[in-house]
């Protein structure tokens, strides 16, 4: 017994220091591992123990990104729904004005129909007949318009707001003099003066 514990305290302390560190890189899951040249002890992680921590931290780092994500994201905006009924448009709408040619006498425009808000992808314009009467006086412009839209789609989900759906009716009108002045009737409504004289672009409703 005397002796063991002699041969027990005889063993060098670097020799001590190395076993101790061995069992401590066993314990951790390290590679023992001595370099001869620089006489140094050392412990180092396994390249395979590297590999598969760093692919778990990818892993969960992945997860957490998209849980944050998953809690930050803005809710999704519904798509308006827009009335796209289907109907008559009669003397209502735009009656525009575009271009006088004092030269050859000629007033050309376009009625644009209204009514409700038409989507012009999911309305289109089936129909349509517009009257212009000049009266004996040549003092008044008298429209009479008509029109009828039907629905394009089965649904008014996704409709573009533009209000466009009846389109545009052209019309052209002659013999206009350069000194002729006109009260605009569209239906029973009169909407507005045309002054030729003194002519720029209009749009009367």
């Amino acid at each position: 017994m005397v002796s063991g514990s002699k041969s027990h305290d005889t063993i060098p302390s670097r020799h001590r220091s190395i076993a101790k560190l061995t069992h401590s890189c066993i314990r951790s899951r390290l590679v023992f591992e001595i370099d001869q040249p620089a006489n140094l002890v050392r412990c180092s992680i396994r390249w395979e123990a590297t590999v598969r921590n760093v692919a778990i931290f990818r892993q969960i780092a992945i997860l957490i990104i998209c849980l944050s994500a998953c809690s930050t994201a803005a809710p999704a905006t519904p798509t308006p729904i827009l009335r796209t009924k289907t109907g008559g448009v009669d003397n209502t709408g735009d009656l525009c004005f575009n271009r006088y040619d004092a030269n050859a006498l000629v007033l050309t425009g376009e009625w644009l129909p209204r009514g409700d808000c038409f989507s012009s992808s999911c309305t289109r314009r089936d129909e349509e007949s517009l009257i212009i009467t000049r009266t004996a006086d040549d003092r008044e412009l008298r429209f009479t318009s008509h029109a009828r839209l039907v629905q394009t789609t089965g649904t008014d989900r996704g409709c573009t707001a533009d209000c466009m759906g009846g389109g545009r009716v052209p019309f052209t009108l002659t013999q206009i003099l350069p000194t002729a002045s006109y009260t605009i009737w569209h239906g029973a409504s009169m909407i507005g003066q045309l002054n030729m004289s003194a002519f720029t672009r209009v749009c009367l409703k």
